[in-house]
């Protein structure tokens, strides 16, 4: 298809996408930055350039595309969590708060979302904070280790 339509944004966010999948991630970055210049405004492309930057360790332009993606589409929740997570990953720790809490005002039974405030406050001291949202991951996911390793770390810290 790309061979007889090069220009065609939707066929290289979707290559990117089987590369990624490979765990090929240059290539899926590759073919994603193809699809965003075809289509710059199109927040999925910079959702997906974002993902694989990311896993590329390529933090600062994970966190570029994800602001993008934002803007173009300000009340997706799963553009927002991304973001979050990012900048949670970066020790961007108030920022990834402000973000995240967004996210849940728009998809308030997102575990992940819960899991990524209740570490961005683990990491900035609000212990308590930091329980209460693991908790209500938890509320949403029983059976999730991550947020449960998270509160037995917690115990006993003021």
């Amino acid at each position: 298809m790309l061979e007889r339509y090069p220009e065609y944004p939707f066929g290289h966010n979707n290559l990117g996408l089987i590369y990624q999948k490979k765990g090929e991630l240059a290539h899926a970055i590759s073919e994603y930055e193809k699809a965003v210049s075809l289509r710059p405004g199109h927040p999925v492309f910079r959702m997906n350039l974002g993902a694989a930057y990311d896993g590329a360790g390529l933090f600062d332009k994970a966190v570029a595309e994800f602001q993008a993606a934002v803007k173009l589409n300000p009340m997706n929740p799963q553009t927002l969590t991304n973001l979050a997570s990012i900048l949670a990953k970066t020790g961007k720790f108030n920022d990834a708060i402000r973000i995240i809490n967004k996210a849940i005002d728009i998809e308030p039974d997102n575990p992940m979302a819960y899991y990524i405030l209740g570490y961005s406050y683990e990491m900035s001291g609000l212990f308590n904070e930091a329980l209460d949202a693991y908790n209500k991951a938890l509320g949403f996911n029983p059976d999730w280790e991550l947020p449960r390793k998270r509160i037995l770390g917690l115990r006993g810290k003021p």
